[in-house]
């Protein structure tokens, strides 16, 4: 569900991109504060998860937000975001089996319409602490979180009025979504779609400033990169053992422009949990190397400056255990450290589940 909502989320980036640039006064810096009010219900999908969806839930919010002034490329092609960090909190509904929730997250608003009405898309990823989590013998009915520390991702599209030049009032819908990555059984996760509200209040501001012509040439086309990641996961039964994951990727991508690239993937994967469930079936494999799952995936990656957000989906060429299907997604946040060296960020997952969360490293050339 998160990776079909982050593929809507980048569509909704690539309709922003489409636009003439020129010399242009770019916004002024400046601070806010904002207050949120979210509205929702939790969503079962999954049928274990109906007794925990008591009652519809709400959540409590609070922004901290800086403007972008264009000093990078990155800002004016997306029309000058807006970055932050936010705090929420919720007691979702059912205190008993789900506690409360606890969230942190940065965050990016990326405008649609600037005007007195304005409208935007946030995309924001952090980290959320549950304080009731599944217990065998306390708390058997929570299926939906097994570790106290969670992803959190966050996806808006809000809409508001500018009541004055510094307070705005906003509406809008968000879908909320927390789980270990399958890193800790069980791992259903919780999606929360819900509708909000927010009173937007602005500190402090400077005078706007005259930005450069944005050059629409693309220096380079081609990018080549290759990445390393590995994490951990259990299976069923539950208070398993975890089972080591790794996996790599050659990839190639053709910068479309200056927002974007298209790419394809080579994909090799190793994960020690298939021979645990191929043993299961009574099927021994030869050797380690046997059961090593080579793909092939097409994907677009979000170019933000140092960072890149890239959306893969793929299908297996060879898969020794098939339980979790032919086809598979990859979401990938990559960071640039020094040259060609960045640290990355994976959640793989099969359609709506996840598979595991892993943390690497890669390099990239720029032909």
């Amino acid at each position: 569900m998160n990776i079909f909502l982050s593929k809507i989320f980048v569509f909704i980036l690539l309709l922003l991109s489409f636009s003439s640039w020129g010399q242009e006064l770019s916004p002024s810096q400046s601070y806010s504060g904002a207050i949120k009010f979210h509205y929702g219900y939790i969503l079962n999908h999954h049928p274990e998860m109906a007794v925990l969806s008591k009652s519809h839930i709400s959540a409590f919010e609070f922004d901290l937000i800086k403007s972008t002034t264009g000093t990078r490329h990155w800002q004016r092609f997306y029309h000058y975001p807006n970055l932050g960090v936010g705090c929420i909190y919720s007691s979702l509904g059912n205190s008993e089996f789900l506690g409360k929730l606890y969230g942190f997250y940065p965050f990016a608003d990326f405008p649609i319409l600037k005007s007195r009405f304005y409208s935007e898309v946030r995309f924001g990823l952090g980290v959320a602490y549950l304080t009731e989590i599944f217990d065998l013998e306390e708390n058997f009915r929570n299926t939906a979180i097994g570790r106290h520390f969670n992803a959190l991702i966050v996806l808006g599209l809000n809409a508001g009025y500018r009541i004055s030049e510094d307070v705005r009032f906003g509406v809008g819908v968000s879908f909320i979504h927390f789980s270990n990555g399958g890193t800790r059984m069980p791992n259903y996760g919780i999606n929360l779609p819900a509708v909000n509200a927010s009173i937007v209040q602005r500190f402090s501001s400077s005078r706007p400033v005259k930005s450069e012509m944005l050059d629409s040439d693309i220096r380079t086309h081609w990018v080549l990169r290759a990445q390393f990641s590995c994490g951990s996961k259990e299976i069923f039964p539950i208070d398993g053992p975890s089972y080591f994951i790794a996996t790599g990727s050659i990839q190639g991508f053709y910068k479309i422009w200056r927002g974007g690239m298209l790419g394809v993937s080579f994909d090799l994967g190793y994960d020690a949990s298939d021979k645990e469930l191929l043993n299961r079936k009574q099927i021994y494999p030869k050797n380690e190397f046997s059961i090593f799952k080579p793909g092939l995936s097409l994907g677009y990656a979000l170019l933000l400056g140092d960072l890149s957000l890239s959306l893969h989906a793929g299908t297996y060429l060879y898969e020794p255990e098939k339980s979790d299907g032919t086809f598979y997604d990859q979401l990938m946040l990559n960071y640039k450290i020094w040259k060609g060296l960045h640290a990355n960020l994976i959640l793989k997952t099969h359609f709506a589940k996840a598979d595991f969360v892993g943390l690497g490293f890669g390099y990239q050339l720029e032909l």
